[in-house]
């Protein structure tokens, strides 16, 4: 199960548990947004080939940095080119 660290993603994984996030860095926000999926298309594709399955319920992202005022609304994270990742301001657990 170790494998999921020799994918060939643009971003890093932060493996705890049985939890998981992805870190991504871009010079823009297109970038960030094609990193972003081509990154979550194939730890999609990881997922299936081992049989697990993703709890869409608690998948988030949040964008770090300054962003300019819309910039950032073009950004859709997708998995299975269906399910859109809902937006978060800050990761406070209620």
């Amino acid at each position: 199960m170790n494998d999921i660290n020799n994918l060939n993603l643009k971003g890093k994984l932060c493996l705890f548990a049985d939890d998981m996030s992805l870190v991504v860095e871009a010079k823009d926000y297109n970038q960030l947004n094609s990193h972003l999926n081509s990154d979550l298309i194939k730890i999609s594709q990881w997922l299936k080939d081992n049989k697990l399955v993703l709890n869409y319920k608690k998948c988030y992202f949040m964008v770090m940095g300054n962003p300019r005022v819309g910039s950032v609304s073009h950004i859709r994270p997708t998995i299975n080119n269906n399910f859109i990742i809902n937006k978060v301001f800050n990761t406070e657990v209620n």
